[in-house]
């Protein structure tokens, strides 16, 4: 007597519960819930299980809750996750290469853009991946310290410019303290409007510091005239650390 062939019907691959990713086991559940139908005649729904944050567009770890390490600390602290595309405290400086030099782009704690420095392409790799913002004077993290001094693997480089902001290779150099301070632009108490020139009664006086001591260089009834003679002694005892009021002769 012939058997008669029975047709396999198309069974699910997993589990038919909406949250559940197991495997299929019988009657179109997995062994757990193939248990619980039989057990107790319904399905006990699980909680959802994740991979990967729910924020859309995000794709870290799941840690908690549906969110990642970023978005769960968000949740705690303000009752709500940020949009993804909003920057956090967390996230890295973005590094933009424009022709033969990249900027840096610095950010202050909420994520509110501040200033970008100027670094060389071939210092790219050097500085990625550090969180680098815009400190009183200097480009600085909390981790590396300041950045001209993570470029060049020394104490005390200079900008020879004084723009703090352009840290390329050309613009930096070896330097001691008190040539750093030779270096450095007019401070910000200045009411003068020219480095080394202040008032003194009716007339403008002209001061210079060498070697941590100061020396009156005269007094003048012209403000430009004590300009150019801080200049001229610049150049005497700062050599080409001067920083002078005309650069290219006033």
């Amino acid at each position: 007597m012939q058997r008669k062939r029975t047709l396999k019907k198309n069974l699910p691959e997993s589990c038919k519960v909406s949250t559940c990713h197991r495997g299929h086991f019988a009657k179109g559940y997995c062994t757990r819930h193939y248990n619980q139908f039989y057990t107790l005649g319904k399905i006990l729904i699980d909680k959802p299980t994740y991979d990967f944050c729910t924020v859309s567009g995000c794709n870290d770890t799941h840690i908690a809750k549906g969110y990642c390490q970023r978005h769960y600390r968000q949740l705690k602290k303000y009752g709500k996750t940020k949009s993804f595309s909003d920057r956090t405290k967390y996230d890295s400086n973005e590094i933009v290469i424009e022709q033969d030099f990249a900027f840096i782009y610095l950010y202050d704690p909420f994520g509110n853009y501040k200033n970008k420095t100027k670094i060389d392409i071939e210092d790219i790799d050097l500085c990625s991946g550090i969180k680098w913002y815009a400190g009183q004077n200097y480009v600085e993290s909390k981790t590396h310290g300041l950045l001209h001094q993570h470029i060049m693997g020394i104490k005390r480089p200079d900008h020879i410019d004084g723009n703090s902001f352009d840290n390329r290779r050309f613009n930096l150099r070896s330097a001691t303290s008190s040539q750093n301070s030779q270096n450095r632009n007019k401070q910000t108490n200045n009411t003068s409007g020219y480095k080394g020139v202040m008032k003194s009664g009716k007339k403008w006086m002209a001061r210079i510091g060498v070697n941590r001591k100061y020396f009156v260089l005269g007094y003048f009834h012209n403000i430009i005239n004590a300009a150019i003679a801080y200049d001229k002694a610049a150049l005497k005892h700062h050599g080409e650390f001067a920083r002078l009021n005309f650069p290219q002769g006033g």
